[in-house]
C-alpha cells in the first residue's frame, strides 16, 4: 500500500469510493442521494486542503482530507473502501492527517464523525467534544471529536 497526494484525475474515483464506503453501513438510497455532494471530492479542494489516498495496485483503498478553512484544522474526510476495512488503511490515513497538522505546527484536529466511525476515532485517541448538525441531512446530529496533535 502506498499513500500519495490526490490529483484532479483521482476525484471521480475517490467520490465513487466514498459512496460505496458510506453505503456499506446500510444507509438507504434517499440518505445516500442527500449526502452525495457532501461526500464528493471536488478538484478545487486540492488547492485548499491536504488530500491523500491509499492505493494498492492502482486500486483506491481509502482517502483522507484535511481542511484548513475552519477555526482549527478539520478532518474533512476519511473514507475506506468496504473491501479494505479492517486492514489498517484508516489508521494509516489518520496518522497521515495528524502528520500534516503537526508539520504545520497546529495543536488540534477537529473531527466530525459518522456514528459508525465514532469508535475508530476514540481508539485513535480523539476526545468527544459534543454533537454538530449534519451538512446534508436536516435534523441529523453527528459526534464531534478533537485530537491533540501537539500537546501543550
Amino acid at each position: 500500500m502506498i499513500i500519495r497526494r490526490a490529483t484532479k484525475g483521482d476525484c471521480k474515483a475517490i467520490s465513487e469510493m466514498c459512496m460505496r464506503s458510506k453505503a456499506h453501513w446500510g444507509y438507504d438510497d434517499a440518505f445516500m442521494q442527500a449526502c452525495k455532494d457532501e461526500l464528493a471530492l471536488h478538484p478545487h479542494e486540492l488547492k485548499t486542503c491536504d488530500v491523500a489516498l491509499a492505493e494498492l495496485d492502482s486500486k483506491i483503498l481509502g482517502y483522507a482530507k484535511v481542511e484548513y478553512d475552519h477555526d482549527m484544522p478539520q478532518l474533512g474526510a476519511l473514507f475506506i473502501d468496504p473491501d479494505a476495512i479492517g486492514q489498517g488503511v484508516g489508521k494509516t490515513l489518520f496518522i497521515w492527517a495528524v502528520t500534516q497538522c503537526r508539520e504545520r505546527g497546529l495543536e488540534k484536529l477537529a473531527i466530525v464523525s459518522d456514528p459508525f466511525a465514532a469508535t475508530f476515532y476514540e481508539k485513535m485517541g480523539s476526545r468527544k467534544v459534543g454533537m454538530v448538525a449534519s451538512g446534508s441531512i436536516s435534523g441529523r446530529e453527528l459526534p464531534a471529536y478533537e485530537y491533540v496533535v501537539l500537546p501543550n
